[in-house]
């Protein structure tokens, strides 16, 4: 379904799982500012976006734990009708591998971010009668993973954000809700398997199938299918769903 007219804002959009869902807006139409730490990362990625498909991108590189820094930047952007929320995942470790600093530090990359957009963009989205949220989060929200406290303790806080949306929002036609990834091929698991490699004496193909041995699918995920998912639950055909987690991991999640 063509997105032409509307305007999409995608955090950590240079790469990865961010790109693929910026990739997918632009296909249909949509323009696109993309948030991301590094510059040349960003003009590589809004430069392709352009070339490819023939949309207007802006960027602006920007720490987004950076609470002033990143409100400039949205006081500066305009209105906007589609966010998609994305940061990179917290550190891994037990309980005990955490000081307060760090679940501080966790807390404003995983939630704090998530609530300073949608405080500027989805009051002005409800004014226009029209907004979509998408927050990309992570299997963590539907089950606890071993050595990855702080996903498994904030994550699950974003589904309170999307469902809270939901309720105050939704008759003003805004949506919000979550995509949660399981094993998704970006270049930080491909980082992942080559560590595990070396680490474990194996071929690239004998991780994987360790990775994969969990996932009724039999495979890892591609940022593409997650992409496409984001842009369906963007546009007018998702209307009527809010308030959910949708579990993008070939069935890995009981």
């Amino acid at each position: 379904m063509s997105k032409r007219g509307r305007k999409a804002l995608v955090m950590g959009g240079s790469k990865g799982l961010g790109f693929a869902c910026a990739e997918a807006l632009a296909r249909r139409g949509c323009e696109l500012h993309l948030l991301a730490r590094s510059e040349a990362d960003l003009e590589r990625a809004a430069a392709g976006l352009r070339t490819d498909h023939g949309v207007g991108v802006g960027f602006d590189a920007v720490d987004i734990t950076d609470e002033s820094a990143l409100q400039r930047v949205l006081d500066a952007l305009g209105p906007c009708d589609i966010l998609v929320s994305n940061c990179g995942g917290p550190p891994l470790g037990g309980f005990e591998s955490f000081g307060l600093d760090d679940w501080d530090a966790a807390y404003r990359s995983q939630v704090r971010s998530a609530v300073q957009v949608c405080r500027s963009l989805v009051p002005p989205m409800a004014q226009r009668g029209w907004g979509r949220v998408v927050m990309i989060a992570s299997i963590s929200v539907g089950t606890a993973i071993p050595g990855l406290v702080l996903s498994n303790s904030l994550r699950p806080g974003l589904l309170g954000l999307a469902r809270s949306l939901t309720r105050e929002y939704a008759h003003r036609g805004v949506t919000a809700n979550l995509l949660c990834p399981g094993l998704t091929l970006t270049d930080r698991l491909d980082a992942l398997i080559r560590k595990n490699m070396e680490v474990q004496g194996k071929s690239r193909d004998e991780v994987i199938a360790g990775m994969t041995a969990a996932i009724p699918a039999g495979r890892l995920g591609r940022p593409e299918e997650l992409g496409e998912t984001a842009a369906f639950l963007a546009g007018d055909g998702a209307a009527f769903i809010s308030g959910q987690a949708l579990f993008i991991d070939g069935g890995q999640t009981a």
